[in-house]
């Protein structure tokens, strides 16, 4: 699948897919692993936050390293902002 069909499917089916794509974070293609980051970071939830960081600890390639801590800092920004009532897009 690629990220516009998984952008596509995940504004359809959130967060389902985005804990779906977790296990593309093992691909072998790092363009694969930087979407299935991207997606999970977007699906929101505990778990993915957990994935995420699993991921980054064992993650080679730098590209994919950088999207997945995009992806934990935009899942923290949208908690924080949780926390004090105010929408992230």
């Amino acid at each position: 699948m690629g990220r516009a069909a998984l952008v596509q499917r995940l504004k359809e089916r959130g967060a389902e897919l985005g804990f779906a794509a977790a296990e593309k974070l093992d691909d072998g293609e790092p363009v694969v692993r930087a979407t299935a980051a991207w997606a999970i970071g977007r699906a929101g939830g505990g778990k993915g936050g957990r994935l995420l960081r699993r991921a980054r600890d064992r993650e080679k390639d730098a590209a994919v390293r950088a999207e997945i801590e995009t992806a934990l800092d935009a899942r923290g920004a949208a908690a924080g902002a949780a926390v004090h009532g105010v929408k992230v897009r």
